[in-house]
């Protein structure tokens, strides 16, 4: 089986990483967003109102864990492309440390 190379440019997968990050951030301020409009909502105190306010508020502290889960994964990718640009510095460091001139 023929064996498959792929490069991912760590400036691309960093961008990335921020648009993920803004992405969650985006699920987390949408969320509280329609919290705060329904409960303006709440003197229209019909028992579905009620009930879809509080499943609304119920969903608040998935949403949270689900965006600081997105936030986790976003500094680990982070972290993953910070090594390898030190990784990639050092490589690049030791190879022009290379003599060139071993057999005179």
């Amino acid at each position: 089986m023929a064996q498959v190379e792929f490069f991912i440019d760590p400036a691309q997968l960093m961008s990335m990483a921020g648009e993920v990050s803004n992405a969650g951030a985006n699920v987390s301020n949408l969320t509280a967003e329609m919290i705060n409009i329904s409960s303006q909502l709440a003197s229209c105190s019909s028992d579905s109102n009620t009930i879809f306010m509080n499943k609304l508020k119920s969903l608040e502290t998935s949403i949270q864990k689900m965006n600081r889960m997105i936030q986790e994964h976003v500094t680990d990718i982070e972290n993953i492309v910070r090594t390898y640009e030190s990784a990639e510095t050092t490589n690049v460091q030791e190879a022009e440390a290379l003599q060139t001139d071993i057999i005179s």
